[in-house]
């Protein structure tokens, strides 16, 4: 919980930019509305995926999230080729953290994860210039995209959303 605290402290205080990179994103509801507020008051908070993981049903749990986080202004890029497993977050430079953690529920809230956070400017720019590459072999999704998708998918989402708790 102490990796999950101070992920949601140091969104809750970012300035500039928030950048997330995880293979499963399936967020808290606390987490998903503190990214959609940070967007809000004009924080740049950009997350990159996998276009697709090795868990599909995982990754319809994300894409349960994709509507509230784009409307507000949450910039979700799809990461092409092989799944990138990256478990990355930088914030405005100053606040950076690697490891483990998933920003999945089991991982914030039940599994022992193991991260370095710091406040190394240099550690961050490190890992702000990966995320930086990443995007290059990355497609962004719009909200427009996002509202106009398959009928097909738009179903599987809807399902999907009573139990992405347990994702």
């Amino acid at each position: 919980r102490r990796l999950y605290n101070r992920t949601i402290e140091a969104i809750r205080y970012a300035k500039k930019y928030i950048y997330i990179t995880t293979p499963y994103f399936v967020p808290t509801h606390k987490l998903a509305r503190v990214l959609r507020l940070a967007a809000h008051r004009g924080v740049d908070t950009k997350i990159i995926i996998p276009e697709r993981s090795d868990y599909p049903i995982v990754d319809l749990g994300a894409r349960t999230f994709f509507h509230s986080l784009l409307k507000s202004g949450v910039k979700i890029h799809l990461y092409r080729g092989e799944m990138i497993h990256s478990k990355t977050m930088v914030i405005d430079g100053d606040w950076a953290s690697v490891g483990t953690l998933n920003i999945d529920n089991i991982s914030l809230l039940y599994n022992f994860e193991a991260n370095i956070v710091t406040t190394n400017s240099l550690f961050a720019e490190e890992l702000e210039s990966h995320f930086i590459s990443d995007l290059e072999n990355s497609r962004e999704v719009t909200y427009e995209e996002w509202k106009n998708r398959y009928f097909v998918e738009k179903i599987a989402t809807f399902f999907v959303k009573f139990f992405r708790d347990f994702l």
